[in-house]
């Protein structure tokens, strides 16, 4: 469905959405612990699009780390989000 060339994503979620995650992206996705507590690292290489558009699907429970490039794309997209919906910073 996305073919935008892949890159090695990372981020953070916690643990109780592990099966979001594997259900999304199967099982080429690789987890790790964290020191922060319930929370997974996850790591796969995945097209941007997709999980760019994940991330932002999924924004309010997951954060991305890298690469940077991708982060940033997410920051854009959450930014539109909110003027869209007229979001203020509190």
């Amino acid at each position: 469905m996305f073919t935008s060339p892949p890159v090695d994503a990372e981020f953070l979620i916690k643990e109780q959405y592990i099966s979001l995650v594997i259900d999304f992206f199967g099982k080429h996705v690789s987890f790790f612990d964290t020191e922060e507590e319930e929370t997974v690292s996850c790591r796969l290489k995945v097209s941007e699009d997709a999980m760019l558009h994940w991330a932002a699907e999924h924004a309010a429970i997951v954060r991305v780390t890298a690469p940077e490039t991708l982060v940033e794309k997410i920051r854009d997209e959450i930014r539109k989000a909110n003027e869209l919906y007229n979001i203020t910073g509190t």
